[in-house]
This record gives structure tokens, sequence and C-alpha cells, in this order.
């Protein structure tokens, strides 16, 4: 029972920080209003506790923002846009590849286009590439 009556005084402490009527309180509970104003009325040290250590976990996140805001390195610029490069190169030559088996098969640059959903004038750029090859 102990568990049960923590937990609502918690859960009224926590309710009336958001701005809670007394009124939902007790409807969202199941208690009466007379409980709701002893709840708030009286300490509660499990909230007290539990609002300090997560008071301190965000300081620390907002500390670990901060600090890994500030330190950013150009290495991992260079880094990262190379994986993008090598992604976006990845991509081009899957591209290239079914535009250069679709022409092979005898297709239009306009219908490639339409088929792949890629502009007909890239489709052009690509096959005189994949052509040329």
């Amino acid at each position: 029972m102990r568990d049960a009556t923590e937990f609502q005084h918690k859960a009224i402490l926590a309710l009336a920080e958001s701005g809670a009527s007394r009124e939902y309180m007790a409807d969202l509970l199941g208690i009466s209003l007379r409980s709701v104003r002893r709840y708030l009325n009286s300490d509660c040290p499990a909230y007290v506790e539990e609002s300090a250590e997560r008071a301190a976990r965000e300081a620390e996140l907002a500390r670990r923002r901060s600090i890994h805001a500030v330190t950013t390195f150009v290495d991992e610029d260079e880094e990262a846009k190379a994986v993008a490069t090598r992604s976006v190169s990845r991509k081009v030559r899957v591209k290239a590849r079914r535009i250069g088996e679709l022409l092979k098969a005898g297709q239009s640059q306009a219908a490639i286009a339409r088929e792949t959903g890629i502009p007909r004038q890239t489709v052009s750029r690509i096959a005189k590439t994949v052509l040329a090859a």
C-alpha cells in the first residue's frame, strides 16, 4: 500500500508542476479532492530526490552538448564529407549501371527517364558517359 501512496504523492506533485487542476488530478488518479490537497500540502522526500537526480542528469547532458558543440574537429568534417561523397558516388554508379542496362535493352532516354524518375537531361548526360566507356 505504501508504494501506491508514494506513487500517488509523486504523481500529484508532478501534475501540479505541469499546471494540472486539482479536479483533474483527482479524476485521473481516482482519489478524492481532499487526498489531492493533502498530498499537495505535504512533503514527499522521494519526489524531491527524484527531481534532484533528474536535474543533475539534465545538467550533465547540457554540459556534454555544449562541450561537443565547441569541439568540432576539422578531421571529423573531412571524414563526414568523404563518407557522403562515397555514398553519393555509389548512388550515381548504381543509377548509371541501371541506365546502361536499359539503354542496351533498347529503351529510349525518355522512357528511361519516366521509368527511373530521373530527369531526361540527367539520363542523357549519364548515357553519354556510359556509352563513352
